[in-house]
């Protein structure tokens, strides 16, 4: 019979035993791949996909826009806790920016120096739609 040592923690070396099987049965819990994504996380990502590509599109026809705005107003409270609450956020600020610098823009044109403000305007929406887009089909939050 073979002399086990005890572990200077312990004076029960099968206490000690339990603790190791413990541990690694807790290490294996929390190493487990991540689960895939549940249909309503799915539909969130489309729908904030749809948003930005209509905040995109709002330069050819600026209805498009407000169907953004609206969209992200509706599901916003859906998607609180998924990466898709700042996507729907994101959209929201972005339109009332795009909005208010579209007023001055246009006030000022008279002096041309809207028409800078309103080519900056342009510039930001385009980024923030191509942002989103991107960082949507990677399922990230902005």
């Amino acid at each position: 019979m073979t002399a086990r040592t005890l572990s200077p923690a312990c004076t029960f070396c099968r206490f000690d035993d339990y603790n190791r099987a413990q541990t690694a049965t807790e290490t294996a819990m929390t190493t487990l791949p991540p689960a895939l994504p549940d249909q309503r996380e799915e539909d969130l990502r489309t729908l904030a996909m749809i948003a930005h590509g209509c905040m995109a599109a709002s330069f050819l026809n600026g209805i498009t826009f407000f169907i953004a705005v609206i969209i992200a107003y509706v599901k916003r409270a859906e998607a609180a806790g998924t990466p898709y609450e700042s996507h729907f956020a994101s959209v929201i600020r972005t339109f009332w920016i795009g909005f208010v610098l579209s007023v001055i823009g246009i006030l000022t044109s008279v002096i041309f120096v809207g028409l800078f403000i309103l080519f900056g305007t342009f510039i930001y929406v385009l980024v923030k739609a191509v942002i989103g887009l991107i960082k949507a089909s990677e399922r990230k939050p902005l």
